[in-house]
């Protein structure tokens, strides 16, 4: 502890009220020293904060009922100690005491938490300030005592304890909205200042809400700039000098000086004459008295001790004298120091005019919209595709919507509609911004009637007509060339079947029906042989022969979509042949699978050739 003198010692006349919401510190019983005496934990330092972050620490004090005094060369016995308040907090603390009075004779320790968010960074001085009931050698003393420690405040990390912003980033337009955190409840000694960084300031303490654009397509930021000044902790008398005096001990000593302060309404709030002062001026006081109840006013008396009659008044040296200085409130923030006389007394006062003077700053970002999509494509579809195909101008991201529903997964610049219905699509830009699109609406056409086919005479026919309907014969799953008509006449053995489409160009097929013996009588087809080797081949090949008497063979070559690739006579002139040969080239066709069709007279035969 800052060394407790008892001999020496001033009264404290500021009592700050005990808050309870810091909660109740448990005293340190480790804080002693040895040989005992008072002790403060910490004494010099209390733990670093940071402006704007909650903070809280315990002080623990220790008081020995019995010490010995140095400076007295005398044991000291403390009967109670006082915590009377704990003042230079920044503003925002509050601090609680545990317990606020202490009997050494029951308990020797007490324990102060000071807590709170500090809002402005900086160097304080916590002053504890304690009233001591003491004794020594048989006599009994009150004795005042201030206590400082230190506490450091760095600056805030947030960067801005002042205001708070509603909607600090977003899309423009955008609607933000400031509050300041150090509302004035409609009571005096605020004031305010706003920058709101668009060209526009205020002295409101209330902002209506702004609305921020970026008005390119880059993001765009504002610095919003808040101080608040707050004149509502009043002023305190924080010293006092005296600097000459009329009066004089007798006879013809120098007095023993203390000094007496009266507030507006007449009552003493100050009195050292228990701790006098004597030998020539300047004499000084330090002090923490709040002015609450001004005008105030400051009487210097020498202590005459009774024996020779009353107190002697400093300023007229005259014994129950009213004579004293009355003190002027400054007008402006922080300390200083006036001149006081009346008669032969001058004094120095130093007043405390504490101000609180928060500012911050802090920045809007506003972010650009992208450009609303439009939509092409084709917004009709028929039963069974793959659904309209609709496509948006180009973004970041898309989503699609029908109606008002979400379409799940549809998150591609092109969607496949496989339902009828409104739809749109919200995209989104690398700012996290939306634009959405117009509606479009998406049709889904009737398919045509399913056509039934049948094969009678050598030819396939459908019950369907062409028109009202397209129709396309397929052989083996290829459009058929050519065959068109409500009838076909199939070339080749294998399974046929109809494509018929409508007019909104959606299509319906038949079932297949299988195609056998094509072109070819029961009898010739036992008897004939045709043959071609090698099979598969990719460049010449042999076409054999057997089985039929003189006459011309055509040898017509297919591809699968039924067009003539390659075309042959073959003629047979040597009378009946056990085989007939003849090459042919094959290295013009392209690979691939192709019907070669033998006709002679009204018949043909059909093979499969294969070309790699």
């Amino acid at each position: 502890m800052k060394k407790l003198s008892i001999l020496l010692a001033s009264i404290l006349g500021l009592t700050l009220q005990v808050n309870a919401q810091c909660g109740l510190a448990t005293p340190n019983t480790s804080c002693t020293v040895s040989p005992a005496y008072p002790n403060t934990c910490p004494d010099d330092n209390l733990p670093d904060g940071i402006a704007g972050e909650p903070y809280s620490t315990d002080i623990t004090m220790w008081f020995p009922q019995v010490f010995f005094e140095p400076s007295a060369g005398l044991d000291v016995t403390i009967n109670t100690v006082t915590i009377n308040a704990v003042s230079g907090m920044p503003f925002g603390f509050t601090y609680t005491a545990n317990p606020s009075t202490v009997t050494p004779s029951q308990n020797e320790f007490a324990a102060i938490r000071i807590c709170g968010t500090p809002f402005n960074a900086g160097d304080y001085t916590v002053t504890i300030s304690i009233t001591v009931q003491a004794s020594a050698f048989g006599i009994s003393q009150t004795v005042n005592q201030n206590i400082p420690i230190a506490l450091h405040i760095d600056p805030s990390t947030a960067g801005n304890v002042a205001f708070t912003i509603n909607n600090p980033s977003g899309c423009t337009p955008l609607p933000s909205a400031f509050t300041t955190n150090f509302q004035s409840n409609g009571n005096p000694g605020y004031s305010y200042f706003w920058d709101l960084g668009n060209g526009f300031s205020t002295t409101q303490e209330i902002v209506p809400p702004v609305q921020y654009t970026a008005p390119a397509n880059n993001d765009t930021f504002y610095v919003i700039q808040h101080a608040v000044s707050i004149d509502t902790v009043g002023f305190f008398l924080t010293g006092v000098q005296v600097t000459n005096v009329s009066c004089t001990d007798n006879p013809g000593n120098n007095p023993d000086t203390y000094i007496r302060i009266f507030n507006g309404q007449g009552q003493e709030v100050y009195n050292t004459s228990s701790s006098t002062i004597q030998g020539n001026p300047p004499f000084n006081w330090t002090t923490n008295i709040a002015l609450t109840a001004p005008p105030y006013k400051i009487q210097v008396f020498d202590q005459d001790g009774g024996l020779l009659g009353a107190d002697d008044n400093c300023a007229d040296n005259a014994e129950g004298s009213n004579a004293g200085i009355n003190l002027l409130l400054p007008t402006t923030e922080g300390e200083s120091t006036q001149i006081g006389t009346t008669g032969g007394l001058i004094l120095n006062y130093t007043i405390n005019h504490p101000v609180i003077n928060i500012s911050g700053s802090d920045t809007i970002y506003v972010y650009p919209n992208p450009s609303v999509p439009s939509i092409s494509g084709d917004f009709d579809f028929c039963p069974g595709t793959q659904g309209a195909a609709i496509v948006s101008t180009p973004a970041f991201q898309y989503q699609w919507y029908r109606g008002d529903t979400l379409v799940a997964n549809a998150t591609q610049q092109t969607h496949f509609a496989t339902l009828p219905g409104h739809y749109s699509v919200q995209v989104t830009n690398q700012f996290g911004c939306n634009a959405g699109s117009d509606t479009v609406t998406v049709n889904q056409f009737p398919l045509p009637q399913l056509p039934a086919i049948s094969y009678s005479g050598g030819l396939l026919q459908t019950d369907l007509t062409n028109p009202p309907y397209q129709l396309q014969w397929f052989y083996e799953e290829f459009a058929f060339a050519g065959q068109t008509a409500q009838t076909c006449q199939p070339l080749f053995d294998g399974m046929y079947y109809v494509r018929a489409e409508n007019s909104y160009g959606c299509y319906s097929y038949s079932d297949t029906i299988s195609v056998t013996k094509v072109g070819i009588a029961e009898d010739d087809a036992n008897t004939l042989n045709f043959t071609i080797s090698p099979n598969p081949t990719n460049g010449n090949s042999t076409v054999y022969i057997s089985g039929m008497s003189p006459g011309q063979v055509d040898l017509i070559i297919y591809n699968v979509l039924g067009s003539v690739v390659s075309q042959k006579q073959l003629n047979i002139n040597k009378g009946i042949v056990n085989k007939y040969a003849e090459t042919i080239d094959i290295s013009v066709l392209p690979q691939g699978i192709y019907n070669a069709a033998f006709r002679f007279g009204t018949s043909q035969k059909v093979l499969k050739l294969f070309v790699y």
